[in-house]
Protein backbone atom coordinates (compact mmCIF):
# COMPACT_ATOMS: atom_id res chain seq x y z
CA UNK A 1 0.00 0.00 0.00
CA UNK A 2 2.10 3.49 -1.19
CA UNK A 3 0.75 6.01 1.12
CA UNK A 4 0.04 9.71 0.02
CA UNK A 5 0.34 12.01 3.31
CA UNK A 6 -1.77 14.83 1.08
CA UNK A 7 -5.28 11.51 3.53
CA UNK A 8 -21.07 -0.57 19.05
CA UNK A 9 -18.85 -3.28 19.15
CA UNK A 10 -20.89 -4.36 21.43
CA UNK A 11 -19.71 -7.07 23.58
CA UNK A 12 -22.32 -9.62 24.80
CA UNK A 13 -21.65 -12.07 27.68
CA UNK A 14 -24.49 -14.35 28.22
CA UNK A 15 -24.15 -16.19 31.90
CA UNK A 16 -26.76 -19.34 31.73
CA UNK A 17 -27.29 -20.76 34.98
CA UNK A 18 -29.31 -23.80 35.31
CA UNK A 19 -30.03 -25.12 38.54
CA UNK A 20 -31.22 -28.37 38.73
CA UNK A 21 -32.95 -30.11 41.06
CA UNK A 22 -35.06 -32.98 41.86
CA UNK A 23 -35.03 -36.14 44.00
CA UNK A 24 -38.38 -37.96 44.91
CA UNK A 25 -38.92 -40.57 47.96
CA UNK A 26 -41.82 -42.71 48.05
CA UNK A 27 -42.06 -45.02 51.33
CA UNK A 28 -44.88 -47.55 51.24
CA UNK A 29 -46.15 -49.66 54.13
CA UNK A 30 -48.47 -52.22 54.85
CA UNK A 31 -49.38 -53.96 58.11
CA UNK A 32 -52.00 -56.56 58.22
CA UNK A 33 -55.23 -55.64 55.87
CA UNK A 34 -54.33 -51.84 57.07
CA UNK A 35 -52.22 -49.56 54.88
CA UNK A 36 -50.52 -46.71 56.59
CA UNK A 37 -50.14 -43.24 54.70
CA UNK A 38 -47.82 -43.00 51.95
CA UNK A 39 -45.39 -39.93 52.40
CA UNK A 40 -43.07 -38.16 49.75
CA UNK A 41 -40.06 -35.70 50.62
CA UNK A 42 -38.53 -33.56 48.15
CA UNK A 43 -35.24 -31.91 48.70
CA UNK A 44 -33.41 -29.35 47.07
CA UNK A 45 -30.27 -28.58 47.20
CA UNK A 46 -28.62 -24.88 47.29
CA UNK A 47 -28.68 -23.02 43.93
CA UNK A 48 -25.49 -22.03 42.94
CA UNK A 49 -25.45 -18.26 41.57
CA UNK A 50 -22.93 -17.14 38.98
CA UNK A 51 -21.63 -13.81 39.25
CA UNK A 52 -19.69 -12.13 36.19
CA UNK A 53 -17.34 -9.13 37.31
CA UNK A 54 -18.65 -5.52 36.71
CA UNK A 55 -16.42 -4.42 33.39
CA UNK A 56 -15.06 -0.63 32.94
CA UNK A 57 -16.07 0.83 30.19
CA UNK A 58 -13.00 2.60 28.02
CA UNK A 59 -14.85 4.51 25.94
CA UNK A 60 -13.01 8.38 25.32
CA UNK A 61 -15.51 10.88 26.37
CA UNK A 62 -17.21 13.52 24.26
CA UNK A 63 -17.46 13.10 20.41
CA UNK A 64 -14.80 12.50 17.69
CA UNK A 65 -15.20 15.94 15.65
CA UNK A 66 -13.39 19.34 15.47
CA UNK A 67 -12.65 20.95 18.70
CA UNK A 68 -13.11 17.19 20.32
CA UNK A 69 -10.25 15.46 22.26
CA UNK A 70 -7.52 13.80 20.53
CA UNK A 71 -8.46 10.67 22.87
CA UNK A 72 -11.97 10.57 21.28
CA UNK A 73 -10.74 10.73 17.86
CA UNK A 74 -7.94 8.03 18.15
CA UNK A 75 -11.03 5.96 19.38
CA UNK A 76 -13.30 6.12 16.35
CA UNK A 77 -10.67 6.79 13.93
CA UNK A 78 -7.80 4.43 14.58
CA UNK A 79 -4.19 5.63 13.73
CA UNK A 80 -2.66 4.38 10.53
CA UNK A 81 0.77 2.51 10.01
CA UNK A 82 3.66 4.02 9.73
CA UNK A 83 2.35 7.22 9.44
CA UNK A 84 1.63 10.22 12.08
CA UNK A 85 -1.36 11.84 11.26
CA UNK A 86 -2.99 9.51 9.62
CA UNK A 87 -6.31 8.11 10.71
CA UNK A 88 -8.91 6.21 9.88
CA UNK A 89 -9.53 3.43 6.81
CA UNK A 90 -7.63 3.52 3.63
CA UNK A 91 -8.72 5.66 0.60
CA UNK A 92 -8.10 4.98 -2.87
CA UNK A 93 -8.26 7.85 -5.21
CA UNK A 94 -6.34 9.36 -8.03
CA UNK A 95 -5.01 11.76 -6.28
CA UNK A 96 -3.12 10.22 -4.11
CA UNK A 97 -1.81 8.06 -7.15
CA UNK A 98 1.22 8.70 -9.77
CA UNK A 99 0.08 9.37 -13.24
CA UNK A 100 -3.14 8.17 -14.23
CA UNK A 101 -2.56 5.05 -11.58
CA UNK A 102 -4.87 5.49 -8.62
CA UNK A 103 -3.07 5.28 -5.11
CA UNK A 104 -3.86 4.56 -1.92
CA UNK A 105 -3.73 7.11 1.19
CA UNK A 106 -5.67 7.40 4.48
CA UNK A 107 -9.28 9.25 5.23
CA UNK A 108 -7.54 11.43 7.56
CA UNK A 109 -3.94 12.84 7.39
CA UNK A 110 -2.09 15.68 8.43
CA UNK A 111 -4.60 15.28 11.79
CA UNK A 112 -3.07 18.39 14.43
CA UNK A 113 -4.00 19.30 18.20
CA UNK A 114 -3.44 21.41 20.24
CA UNK A 115 -3.82 21.18 24.57
CA UNK A 116 -5.54 18.15 23.26
CA UNK A 117 -8.41 19.25 21.21
CA UNK A 118 -8.52 18.84 17.17
CA UNK A 119 -7.73 21.93 15.33
CA UNK A 120 -7.23 20.81 11.94
CA UNK A 121 -6.86 17.57 9.95
CA UNK A 122 -7.19 17.03 5.70
CA UNK A 123 -10.22 14.39 4.73
CA UNK A 124 -9.59 12.17 1.56
CA UNK A 125 -12.58 11.40 -0.61
CA UNK A 126 -12.83 8.51 -3.07
CA UNK A 127 -13.18 9.83 -7.06
CA UNK A 128 -16.06 11.29 -8.06
CA UNK A 129 -17.26 12.56 -4.48
CA UNK A 130 -19.51 15.26 -5.08
CA UNK A 131 -19.80 18.94 -3.37
CA UNK A 132 -22.83 17.45 -1.62
CA UNK A 133 -20.85 14.34 -0.24
CA UNK A 134 -18.05 16.35 1.11
CA UNK A 135 -20.43 18.80 2.87
CA UNK A 136 -22.14 15.59 4.36
CA UNK A 137 -18.85 14.42 5.45
CA UNK A 138 -18.02 17.52 7.15
CA UNK A 139 -21.23 18.19 9.19
CA UNK A 140 -20.29 14.66 10.35
CA UNK A 141 -16.82 16.02 12.16
CA UNK A 142 -18.13 18.98 13.36
CA UNK A 143 -20.68 20.05 16.48
CA UNK A 144 -24.23 19.66 15.52
CA UNK A 145 -24.40 23.72 15.68
CA UNK A 146 -21.96 24.25 12.81
CA UNK A 147 -23.38 26.11 9.77
CA UNK A 148 -21.95 27.24 6.48
CA UNK A 149 -21.53 30.77 6.45
CA UNK A 150 -19.42 31.28 3.31
CA UNK A 151 -18.96 29.62 0.28
CA UNK A 152 -16.98 30.52 -2.78
CA UNK A 153 -15.15 29.20 -5.80
CA UNK A 154 -12.05 30.01 -6.97
CA UNK A 155 -11.70 29.53 -10.97
CA UNK A 156 -8.28 30.57 -11.61
CA UNK A 157 -5.06 31.04 -9.03
CA UNK A 158 -1.64 30.57 -9.20
CA UNK A 159 -2.27 27.50 -7.39
CA UNK A 160 -4.66 26.23 -9.92
CA UNK A 161 -8.45 26.30 -9.11
CA UNK A 162 -10.30 25.39 -5.71
CA UNK A 163 -14.31 25.96 -3.60
CA UNK A 164 -13.00 27.88 -0.11
CA UNK A 165 -15.91 27.74 2.85
CA UNK A 166 -16.05 28.82 6.20
CA UNK A 167 -18.23 26.82 8.55
CA UNK A 168 -19.28 28.61 12.58
CA UNK A 169 -20.25 27.41 15.56
CA UNK A 170 -20.97 28.63 18.92
CA UNK A 171 -19.88 24.91 20.31
CA UNK A 172 -16.27 25.74 18.27
CA UNK A 173 -16.29 29.54 20.20
CA UNK A 174 -15.84 28.08 23.27
CA UNK A 175 -13.77 25.37 22.75
CA UNK A 176 -11.26 26.66 20.54
CA UNK A 177 -11.03 30.02 22.58
CA UNK A 178 -8.26 28.31 24.44
CA UNK A 179 -5.63 30.50 23.97
CA UNK A 180 -3.66 28.01 22.61
CA UNK A 181 -5.54 27.71 19.47
CA UNK A 182 -7.17 31.03 19.93
CA UNK A 183 -10.17 30.98 17.53
CA UNK A 184 -13.36 32.35 19.88
CA UNK A 185 -15.03 32.77 16.79
CA UNK A 186 -15.42 29.72 16.56
CA UNK A 187 -14.93 29.92 12.67
CA UNK A 188 -13.14 26.72 10.79
CA UNK A 189 -12.11 27.36 7.25
CA UNK A 190 -12.45 24.65 5.08
CA UNK A 191 -10.44 24.67 1.15
CA UNK A 192 -11.91 22.11 -1.25
CA UNK A 193 -9.72 20.30 -4.37
CA UNK A 194 -8.53 18.03 -6.19
CA UNK A 195 -4.96 17.31 -8.42
CA UNK A 196 -4.72 15.81 -11.83
CA UNK A 197 -2.10 13.70 -12.89
CA UNK A 198 0.29 16.78 -13.30
CA UNK A 199 0.11 17.53 -9.86
CA UNK A 200 -1.90 20.74 -10.63
CA UNK A 201 -4.82 21.50 -8.66
CA UNK A 202 -8.34 21.63 -9.88
CA UNK A 203 -11.65 22.45 -8.10
CA UNK A 204 -14.79 20.13 -9.37
CA UNK A 205 -18.04 20.10 -8.11
CA UNK A 206 -18.42 16.16 -9.24
CA UNK A 207 -15.28 15.08 -8.10
CA UNK A 208 -13.72 16.71 -4.99
CA UNK A 209 -10.29 14.86 -3.47
CA UNK A 210 -9.78 16.36 -0.23
CA UNK A 211 -11.08 19.27 2.55
CA UNK A 212 -8.17 20.90 4.30
CA UNK A 213 -9.57 22.06 7.56
CA UNK A 214 -8.07 24.53 9.67
CA UNK A 215 -9.23 27.51 12.37
CA UNK A 216 -8.17 30.41 10.39
CA UNK A 217 -11.40 31.19 8.26
CA UNK A 218 -10.97 31.28 4.47
CA UNK A 219 -9.89 34.25 2.65
CA UNK A 220 -10.47 34.12 -1.26
CA UNK A 221 -7.96 37.17 -1.47
CA UNK A 222 -5.61 34.42 -0.58
CA UNK A 223 -5.74 32.67 -3.72
CA UNK A 224 -6.28 28.48 -2.93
Amino acid sequence: MSLNHRTMPSYWRRVLTISFAGASLLALAACGSTAAPSTTTTTRPPTTVVTTPATTSTQASGPAEMGGSMAAWKQAYPPGISCTGCFGPPVTNSESGYGSTPGTTYQFVLVSADDGIIDGFQENFPDDSTLNDVETAMYQVMPPDTKIVYFHVIQSSANGSCALLNMQSPTLARVLANPKIGDPQGIVGVELSNTDSNDNGFYSATNIGDAQVGVAPEDPTGGC
